[in-house]
């Protein structure tokens, strides 16, 4: 290489280091806004509600502009759906790193690590939970997409209780429905009781209704 075109070459001209410095500056400041402005909306939407967070309200939370506001989300629509899929994609991460975890022991384990990455997602988003769980998922699941993502999970969770030839076959299209309902029923229990969690004592329950039914032993 000739001394010209070291002079040419992006990498050696003055100035180049630093304009990509900039740039990822740039897009890391513009992250970090977007990421405050869907913490803002949650906490919104769990004081005021799907309807009475406002997009000035949100702005007011993050400590922006509505302008700026509008830089980044077209109308609340489009922020509110962001905000679902960013929560329900941290709820599908959480429920997959359980169960692959949990692959290898007992199907009962692995009932309870999938209830137990459920409960701990709403712990993390307990205010923003409740409003979907209340009022935005009574849209149903062809709505918001989450539903659908847990069901996926859980019908992958039945496959392998019938692989083991723990559960009847005959029933399969029903359980994961049950799952996802012991599953809600323990949210709601957590949100009755007030509280960050739910002791381990109340998981076990969900796994042995699921397992065993509620009726007594003879």
């Amino acid at each position: 290489m000739n001394r010209d075109s070291r002079a040419r070459s992006p990498s050696l001209t003055p100035g180049a280091p630093a304009a990509a410095d900039k740039k990822r500056l740039r897009e890391r400041f513009r992250a970090e806004t977007r990421d405050a402005i869907l913490g803002a909306a949650e906490v919104a939407l769990a004081e005021h509600g799907a309807r009475g967070a406002r997009m000035e309200v949100i702005a007011q939370r993050a400590g922006i502009a509505v302008g700026t506001l509008y830089n980044y989300f077209a109308d609340r629509q489009e922020l509110i759906e962001a905000l679902f899929d960013v929560r329900r994609r941290e709820l599908v991460g959480a429920l997959d790193r359980a169960l692959a975890q949990a692959e290898a022991q007992p199907f009962e384990a692995r009932l309870t690590a999938f209830f137990a990455a459920g409960l701990g997602h709403f712990q993390a988003h307990r205010a923003f939970i409740a409003l979907a769980v209340h009022e935005e998922l009574r849209a149903g699941p062809g709505r918001w997409p989450m539903l659908l993502e847990v069901r996926a999970r859980a019908e992958r969770l039945i496959d392998a209780g019938l692989a083991a030839g723990l559960l009847r076959p005959e029933d399969r299209a029903t359980y994961p429905h049950v799952l996802i309902g012991l599953l809600r029923g323990l949210i709601d229990t957590a949100l009755e009781a007030d509280q960050p969690g739910l002791p381990r004592a109340a998981l076990a329950a969900a796994v042995r209704c699921f397992l065993q039914g509620a009726r007594r032993a003879a």
